[in-house]
């Protein structure tokens, strides 16, 4: 409640630091978190310190700066969950849940993940990444920012 409190709050001029070491948590609660950091006015910088695993992962891609020490790991897979209620309502949460969790993906992890990785995590593949990876995505991601777009060949 405090973060939630401290994100909604501050100005265009406040820095906040969220330092991760992460083994994940729970979906929904990751949510709202990214859903805070996102609407923050202040400046959101994520640091990942050690390992930032599950829903971890997800809120590290969500700083406005991304920093990564030496000697961590990102571990991206699909959710896992428990369904209860009657066959065909467990078979429509399945339905959504898939849905919703397959938007959450390609918004918060794209272009970081690529399309293929991120079909691999919805088919139930792990995508762990090291420091040195990570810091390559970042870096090309920067570079793709700040590159003059391309002149078209004449033909």
């Amino acid at each position: 409640t405090e973060l939630f409190y401290t994100l909604r709050t501050a100005s265009e001029t406040d820095l906040v630091y969220l330092h991760l070491n992460s083994s994940g948590g729970d979906f929904n609660t990751g949510l709202q978190i990214i859903n805070n950091v996102l609407a923050s006015n202040a400046r959101v910088v994520t640091i990942l310190e050690a390992r930032a695993y599950s829903m971890a992962a997800l809120i590290f891609l969500c700083g406005d700066e991304l920093i990564v020490h030496d000697n961590c790991q990102l571990m991206f897979h699909i959710y896992s969950g428990i369904f209860a209620g009657k066959g065909n309502e467990q078979q429509a949460e399945v339905i959504a849940v898939g849905s919703w969790f397959e938007k959450v993906m390609s918004r918060l992890c794209s272009p970081f993940l690529s399309t293929h990785e991120i079909e691999n995590i919805l088919k139930g593949s792990d995508v762990w990444l090291d420091s040195d990876e990570i810091r390559r995505r970042l870096q090309r991601m920067a570079r793709a920012r700040t590159a003059p777009p391309r002149k078209k060949k004449a033909k």
